[in-house]
């Protein structure tokens, strides 16, 4: 496609094989960056799924004793 659009503004040849390696390379070193950020967002996400999930597991216990030693206390 790049060659097609420099055969058609009058770039030469060569100046589109640099637009060509520039856009490869700017891919090549992109690709590891965003595939890093994203496994650090999934990974911060389980996270924090984790935790939630952890928060919840103690609330649950802390009502259930509450619960359990008010009834015991009571009778």
């Amino acid at each position: 496609m790049i060659l097609l659009a420099s055969t058609m503004d009058g770039l030469d040849l060569s100046r589109s094989r640099v637009m060509v390696a520039a856009v490869q390379s700017l891919a090549f070193y992109c690709f590891p960056l965003l595939t890093g950020l994203l496994l650090h967002v999934m990974r911060q996400r389980d996270h924090d799924s984790y935790l939630l999930r952890r928060q919840h597991e103690r609330g649950e216990t802390a009502r259930s004793l509450h619960d359990t030693i008010g009834n015991d206390l009571a009778t």
